[in-house]
């Protein structure tokens, strides 16, 4: 968790992949 928050580049990119990962299960949800 330390090296995470000594780097936000990495923190930014792990969270952009939850969020895509959120929204393409939500998409795909949606579709049916």
């Amino acid at each position: 968790m330390r090296q995470i928050e000594a780097n936000p580049f990495t923190f930014r990119l792990l969270t952009e992949k939850v969020i895509f990962a959120q929204g393409y299960a939500q998409s795909g949800a949606n579709d049916g």
